[in-house]
């Protein structure tokens, strides 16, 4: 679960490459052709010229996404053809075409280019540009920000001040903690990087193979969750008003890479001294099960890495209960998910489905020979107590 729950962290971030010169707020957009999605010829900006622009930088994988169209939905209900809302995505056109298909938002959908790359970088989505009637860029901010009150003021000539989002250029493979590569033992704790996304990284080849862990812009129960390899589903932590986060790192001996996780444990313990008990709850859960005719799965040799997002997870040898860790960790169920296959053979996963389209997920799950459904289970969950 723990690969799964770290790609999790970071299943926003794009790879989009950083401009030399990105536009910023104030400036006037030069004009541009855009891939439309559905329709036949390519339209430009100037075409908007106007009309309130808000370009939305997406993707059908994204769930915040998702969540964020139905208030830009609504936000396009309210202002009819006074707005526009350009729903921008790299990805492939038929995908996007399927979407649209399976929702209703009123949107003008189009392919990112290399221009749009290049006028606005952003590493995490969604990814929100507003244009004025002339325009001009008005804000770079995230959907949320945008209100009924903020965009009637553009429509007017007015300017408007949102929440600047900013995606700062960062290299994941930069050892923030300076580690020495002859270094045989090593536990660190630095403050939070604000330039920085939140992220974790292991250690697969090199001098610290199988050895060391980093954690980059975690807040405590996070850092708890990486250490005992759950999910938020059988966390309890309490809620605190303004929680730090922190940047950590451990190394151990090789002699004691096995004992990574119970090391990691022990160490985060002592330095934040939070309480840590568990408890049996009953609780709804999702149960996967193969049906009646079998898992129809090719079977795997070896075990093999996992690719997984909030749409797909594939690998070249995995189990049902690492599918399973995956729906949790990737919270497609919501809830816990038990493995009740009987099954801890290795398979050959290549499994997708349409996130939009509730119906997709079954019939993808049914072609594994694999079901789900909500049933009552016992379930060990961790409680978090900061010391007093």
């Amino acid at each position: 679960m723990k690969s799964l729950q770290t790609l999790s962290l970071v299943l926003l971030l794009s790879t989009t490459a950083f401009a030399a010169n990105p536009l910023s707020v104030g400036d006037k957009i030069p004009d541009l052709e855009l891939i439309l999605i559905g329709e036949e010829q390519p339209t430009s900006v100037a075409a908007f010229q106007g009309k309130v622009v808000i370009i939305e930088f997406w993707a059908t994988w994204c769930s915040p996404c998702i969540q964020s169209m139905q208030h830009l939905k609504d936000l396009k209900e309210r202002f009819g053809t006074d707005l526009v809302i350009l729903a921008v995505s790299h990805e492939r056109p038929e995908r996007i075409a399927s979407f649209m298909g399976n929702t209703n938002f009123p949107f003008t959908y189009a392919r990112e280019s290399d221009l749009l790359r290049e006028y606005f970088p952003y590493r995490v989505i969604p990814h929100t540009v507003v244009l004025s009637p002339e325009q001009k860029i008005a804000a770079i901010t995230e959907p949320n920000a945008l209100t009924e009150d903020g965009l009637a003021e553009l429509l007017r000539g007015k300017s408007v001040d949102l929440p600047l989002k900013e995606d700062q250029a960062w290299n994941m493979e930069i050892d923030i903690f300076d580690l020495d590569t002859l270094a045989k033992q090593s536990f660190q704790i630095q403050p939070s990087r604000p330039e920085a996304p939140t992220y974790s990284r292991t250690y697969n080849n090199g001098p610290f193979k199988n050895r060391r862990h980093s954690f980059v812009n975690f807040q405590i129960p996070m850092l708890y969750r990486q250490a005992y390899d759950i999910s938020s589903y059988r966390m309890e932590s309490p809620e605190i008003e303004k929680p730090e986060t922190y940047c950590v790192d451990i190394l151990v001996p090789e002699s004691e890479s096995s004992q990574l996780e119970a090391i990691f444990r022990d160490s985060i313990s002592a330095y934040f001294g939070w309480k840590v008990s568990w408890e049996a709850r009953e609780m709804e859960v999702w149960v996967i099960s193969a049906l009646p005719t079998g898992i129809r799965l090719l079977p795997a040799e070896a075990a093999a890495p996992h690719a997984a997002a909030g749409d797909h997870f594939t690998s070249k040898g995995a189990t049902p209960t690492d599918f399973a860790s995956y729906l949790e960790s990737y919270g497609i169920a919501g809830m816990p998910v038990v493995n009740e296959t009987g099954s801890e053979q290795l398979y050959a996963f290549d499994f997708s489905f349409e996130p939009e389209n509730p119906e997709s997920f079954f019939q993808a799950l049914t072609a594994m020979g694999l079901t789900v459904k909500k049933e009552k289970r016992m379930i060990n969950r961790l409680r978090l107590a900061a010391p007093e």
